[in-house]
């Protein structure tokens, strides 16, 4: 397998490899195209295949090969490597010696600061799942067995060397889509767009965030006393150490009934609510205890949590977080509901399966609540809740509110954001109706997030990272990029640099002997020896308005493939872009 940067129109670079794989000699692709939707959530006939010396013919070995890459970029996703671009195919032929064997030639995209093992080693584990998988299709309890094995003997060890957060690849995804470059920068950092256009991202967080702000919100008791002090209704509450004894006489001053969580933990961590009685409020203390040397108790504000998603000074989504249910059919039962929704769930591969649905004491309390059990039947579209609130731990069932959202607490929202100086934010916002302005019915903010989980299991997740990008790449993150490739047009490059400099653009100059800065003197570089990692380098200069690049033969520009997934040819007298 050799190294290689961007080549054939690919958006990511790429590595040469030469795969060998035995087709089996009964295929039911459409079975295998039922599984990769149901286990892996991806519809298979969105992948496709580029063939750059073949022509595609529909075979069944090209067939099989397009799900076995397809498969793969699924995986390297899931543990939080961003492989969007499809595979290119040199050739695709018959081992001479076994008919059912077959020899491939082609481009598999990799990441920068990627080991290439990484690549070539998920190629085979996705192989060996696929036989597993056709093998025992008909037998469910032996897949399991397949997903469980998998999940212990690959995702999770590798998932513990891969650096990055959840966010990731959702962000990454919508710049792809986007089309704006990305690259990483090492440490599951990553920078989009180019030179005066790159913004340096880390999860949904970016360089525009403001770090002390960042900092702030990491911290609970800090965060809600700055909002109170700034006139931003929050819970009242008090600050603890762990250890410190108390009891609810000696939190008189709080009405009843109480939350306690760690100052410093998030997704749910060791919050406990609805706490009335002596024994509740021991239990929820030595429970934070264990995650943080400090605890709030906070007065439990009635209403839900909503999330309000703010990017750029603007609300891109309200979503109230629903605690787990279940909606009724008017049919089956609350425990039929629980089992068919827990089985839609296991035909998922683990990584990508949510909370189960569970009948246990606190469900069991949920439901009696409302004055239910397992064996009601609710009518169509009544939900029956089988928890007190949503958490990580938990799950839930989000609903998209962004409509019925207030405006004065949209500004509340994106006035929390802006006093902690986040680019995007999460605002935590607890309201009995969100419609109704926070200043009539004693709403309050919660908590404000650094660096906001965004998914892409909702469609509300996947449109506001789509309005991310947009709002911070309105130019897709590009600077123009000029590629002269003949000795003959290196007058031509010359002077359209000139021309550019002269307009105030700061462009520089790329040649095979160096580069020139935009006032004519050599930009010198640390570290790398050849053209293409010195021009790889300028990507996440900001003072760099435009590239012009000349070289007196493409194949020595492209000797390593070229070092930008985009640019404008000029040779031979044409201009191609």
């Amino acid at each position: 397998m050799e190294s290689q940067g961007y080549r054939f129109g690919m958006r990511q670079p790429a590595n040469r490899m030469k795969l060998t794989f035995h087709l089996p000699k009964s295929i039911d692709f459409k079975l295998l195209d039922q599984w990769i939707l149901d286990a892996l959530e991806f519809d298979v006939k969105s992948y496709q295949l580029s063939f750059l010396g073949d022509t595609a013919t529909g075979r069944p070995a090209e067939k099989y090969l397009s799900r076995w890459l397809c498969i793969t970029t699924i995986l390297l996703q899931d543990i939080r490597v961003p492989v969007f671009e499809r595979a290119a195919i040199s050739h695709l032929a018959n081992d001479q010696n076994s008919p059912h064997h077959f020899v491939v030639d082609l481009w598999f995209p990799v990441v920068q600061h990627f080991p290439a093992k990484v690549f070539h080693a998920w190629l085979s584990i996705a192989y060996e799942l696929i036989s597993e998988v056709l093998k025992h299709a008909d037998d469910q309890s032996m897949i399991e067995s397949i997903y469980q094995a998998f999940q212990k003997k690959h995702v999770l060890p590798w998932s513990a060397q891969i650096p990055g957060g959840k966010s990731s690849i959702p962000i990454l995804q919508a710049a792809f889509e986007a089309e704006i470059p990305f690259a990483h920068c090492g440490f599951g950092c990553y920078v989009l767009g180019w030179g005066a256009q790159s913004r340096i991202f880390d999860r949904s967080s970016n360089m525009l965030d403001s770090a002390i702000g960042a900092k702030t919100t990491l911290y609970k008791h800090k965060a809600l006393r700055w909002m109170r002090s700034s006139g931003i209704p929050v819970p009242s509450g008090s600050v603890f150490k762990s250890g410190q004894p108390l009891t609810l006489a000696s939190l008189s001053h709080l009405r009843l009934p109480l939350v306690v969580k760690p100052v410093d933990r998030d997704r749910g961590e060791g919050v406990t609510l609805g706490i009335n009685t002596e024994a509740a409020l021991q239990s929820a203390i030595n429970l934070a205890a264990l995650l943080s040397k400090q605890f709030l108790v906070e007065e439990q504000i009635a209403g839900t949590c909503h999330r309000i998603l703010v990017i750029d000074g603007k609300v891109v989504y309200a979503v109230k977080r629903h605690p787990k249910s279940v909606v009724g059919d008017g049919i089956q039962t609350i425990a039929a509901l629980v089992d068919q929704l827990n089985a839609s769930i296991r035909r998922k591969i683990p990584n990508k399966r949510l909370p189960e649905y569970h009948l246990d004491e606190l469900a069991l309390d949920c439901l009696s609540t409302s004055g239910m059990s397992p064996k009601s039947v609710l009518a169509p579209g009544e939900k029956a809740f089988l928890r007190p609130a949503q958490s990580t731990l938990w799950g839930g069932d989000p609903e998209e509110v962004t409509s019925a959202l207030h405006p004065d607490n949209a500004a509340l929202a994106i006035r929390a954001a802006r006093l902690f100086g986040l680019n995007c934010a999460g605002v935590d916002f607890i309201s009995t109706d969100i419609a109704r302005p926070w200043h009539d019915n004693g709403a309050v903010i919660n908590e404000v997030n650094y660096s906001p989980v965004m998914g892409r299991t909702h469609p509300f997740q996947r449109r506001a990272a789509r309005a991310y990008m947009r709002s911070i790449f309105p130019s897709k993150g590009k600077i123009p990029i000029d590629v002269f490739v003949g000795s003959g047009y290196r007058s031509n490059a010359v002077r359209l640099w000139q021309q550019q400099v002269a307009s105030g653009r700061r462009t520089v100059f790329c040649t095979d002997e160096g580069i020139l800065a935009q006032d004519g003197q050599p930009l010198h570089l640390a570290g790398p020896s050849s053209a293409y990692e010195k021009i790889g380098m300028l990507r996440t200069d900001s003072t760099i308005d435009g590239l012009i690049v000349h070289a007196d033969r493409l194949d020595l520009l492209a000797a390593s493939g070229l070092p930008f997934e985009y640019a404008s040819m000029h040779f031979s007298g044409d201009t191609r872009t």
